[in-house]
């Protein structure tokens, strides 16, 4: 049943109580308005900050909240005996989604919103990657492309090595301490698959998404990084 006639099946059951409705109707838009400016608020502000987790859930609230407000309005519209020019469905697509404050966030700057707000399939560390083909992956606000999960672990190794090389070199001297990580200061015949990262460091790439994926947990941790700032896109 479209919202129009639920709306005037209420007003031709219940006559005597269209006063009521129309106040109850009426306060409960004035409070969803309020709900949505204060979502955007949020919106707006973990956007800035770059909490991007946080700025996904505020986006699919806020387009939740704004279709309710549209819901709430053909009520009004119906009760208050005014025809509408455009069909219900109609003006929900054609409401206004770009609530972000451009003054206060430079989408430009921020690979990462763009991502969230379009159709691409992304992947983060606490996610399953197996099964998964990767083509590229962001981190600190640049875009790397990569054709495996091999490529992945190495070029996470080599930004890293760059970023901090004393830092890398103290995860290296305790890297084979750890299941299924090796990295040695200079090529290792005993590896199956060796790749070098930077300044003669190597490392083996003979493992799965999964393990993978425990090794880029693992660096990320001593490096104190989180692990929010890393999204992957796959195929």
């Amino acid at each position: 049943m479209r919202v129009e006639e639920f709306a005037k099946k209420l007003l031709e059951e219940f006559p005597e109580e269209l006063n009521d409705l129309k106040l109850a109707v009426l306060n409960l838009n004035e409070e969803m308005k309020k709900i949505t400016k204060m979502l955007s608020k949020k919106l707006s502000t973990a956007a800035e900050l770059q909490n991007f987790q946080k700025a996904e859930t505020y986006l699919i609230l806020s387009k939740s909240s704004i279709c309710f407000e549209s819901i709430i309005n053909e009520l009004i519209n119906v009760i208050n005996n005014k025809k509408n020019e455009k069909d219900f469905e109609e003006n929900i697509t054609n409401n206004n989604f770009e609530i972000i404050d451009k003054n206060n966030f430079n989408k430009n700057k921020n690979i990462k919103y763009d991502l969230l707000i379009s159709d691409v399939k992304t992947l983060k560390l606490e996610d399953n990657f197996t099964g998964k083909k990767p083509k590229f992956f962001i981190l600190f606000d640049s875009k790397y492309s990569i054709k495996t999960w091999k490529d992945f672990l190495v070029k996470i190794y080599e930004i890293l090595y760059f970023k901090n090389p004393k830092l890398f070199e103290s995860y290296a001297d305790n890297a084979n301490k750890l299941k299924n990580t090796k990295i040695t200061k200079e090529k290792n015949n005993d590896f199956i698959s060796p790749r070098i990262i930077a300044n003669d460091y190597y490392t083996e790439t003979n493992f799965d998404s999964q393990t993978i994926k425990k090794q880029i947990k693992n660096i990320f941790n001593h490096y104190s990084i989180d692990e929010e700032e890393l999204i992957i896109v796959i195929e």
